[in-house]
């Protein structure tokens, strides 16, 4: 039987402020295709 403790949770502001930093990229990423904004989009995606 082993004694396995539970996997620890990242603190609830770790998570929000991931979140947030994540829609941000999101938004950003909508804002270049919506502006037709074809280099930086090129750019993107080549360093993908």
């Amino acid at each position: 039987m082993s004694n396995q403790s539970p996997a620890p949770v990242p603190p609830t502001d770790v998570i929000k402020e991931t979140t947030e930093k994540l829609a941000a990229f999101v938004q950003w990423i909508a804002q270049l295709i919506q502006s037709r904004n074809w280099f930086t989009i090129l750019l993107l995606l080549d360093a993908g």
